[in-house]
């Protein structure tokens, strides 16, 4: 799996995660070696979609992850969710709302919840 990765150095990455505007959550199946849209694919078009909303892209977070969405201890997602939690970025692009869960309607509810608790808004 991919850990978290912001976009910042690497003295920036070792610290504790910094405030940042925006994050980006990509994330990719596990065992499909030609998907359509890869991490980069989903990385870029979400990276455009903030440009388009005027934020400066080096006040960006980049999550990204490997694995099946419908499991649950996907660690990526957790930090993500516990950096919402943190107040660190106010909004979250993902490049489809599948990527976030697959677990199904009630799952979905829970992970945008547990965001909007944390007063991020999902693009």
């Amino acid at each position: 799996m991919c850990p978290a990765r912001e976009s910042a150095s690497h003295e920036d990455r070792t610290k504790k995660s910094p405030t940042r505007s925006a994050a980006i959550y990509g994330r990719i199946s596990t065992g499909k070696e030609q998907q359509p849209h890869g991490l980069a694919t989903q990385i870029h078009a979400c990276r455009q979609l903030l440009e388009r909303l005027g934020v400066p892209l080096r006040e960006v977070a980049v999550y990204e992850e490997e694995g099946s969405g419908r499991r649950h201890d996907r660690p990526v997602l957790r930090k993500l969710l516990h950096d919402a939690a943190m107040h660190r970025f106010q909004i979250l692009v993902v490049f489809r709302l599948d990527r976030l869960t697959r677990g199904g309607i009630a799952e979905m509810f829970r992970v945008l919840k547990s965001l909007q608790a944390g007063g991020v808004r999902v693009y």
